[in-house]
């Protein structure tokens, strides 16, 4: 590989006065070239490392907004179910109360002990619900947090691959800059 001290320090066959040889300058621009174009393949390769890298960042954030999103859509479906199951409660409690008003004295014992299992089933729905509800919302912070570590350890991962990129690009360009510096001294 050409370092910059044998480029400047290269001298050409002399062909004349003056002149070098047309083969000894085409050898060399060859040469130079051939140098070039593997330095700049290996520093693009490095910036496609680093680009790859940096969309796996981004997705994992996007990976932690779509948890957090799904969070919130299970305590919102634990709410609904919630409320659904205390109005359809509330609604058989009133379509019992409201048929054992129109019973007569008679029939007001049967009345009372229906509503009184009417009551005992809708505690039930709405224990039922909450139940659920609750298994539910449980769920989807387990699943979430499980999903929440993975993408974090993903994401270190990636992060430490990362640094250690940047490291040996560092490394990299520190040695160069080395050999440059050891042949600009000769």
């Amino acid at each position: 590989m050409l370092t910059p001290a044998k480029i400047t320090n290269h001298h050409f066959e002399a062909s004349g006065r003056n002149a070098y040889k047309a083969e000894s300058v085409d050898s060399f621009i060859k040469e130079v070239a051939e140098s070039y174009e593997q330095v700049f393949r290996e520093n693009g390769e490095m910036f496609k490392k680093i680009n790859l890298l940096a969309q796996r960042l981004e997705e994992y954030r996007n990976d932690e907004d779509n948890i957090r999103n799904a969070l919130l859509t299970a305590q919102r479906a634990a709410d609904r179910i919630t409320k659904e199951a205390q109005e359809k409660a509330d609604k058989l409690v009133a379509e019992v109360t409201e048929r054992t008003n129109t019973e007569n004295e008679k029939l007001d014992a049967a009345a009372k002990e229906i509503l009184t299992k009417a009551k005992y089933q809708a505690d039930s729905i709405v224990e039922e619900a909450q139940k659920q509800a609750k298994e539910i919302v449980e769920k989807a912070v387990t699943d979430s947090k499980e999903a929440s570590v993975n993408a974090r350890s993903d994401m270190i991962k990636e992060l430490a691959a990362l640094e250690t990129m940047k490291q040996e690009v560092t490394k990299f360009k520190q040695q160069i800059l080395g050999e440059y510096a050891a042949q600009l001294e000769l």
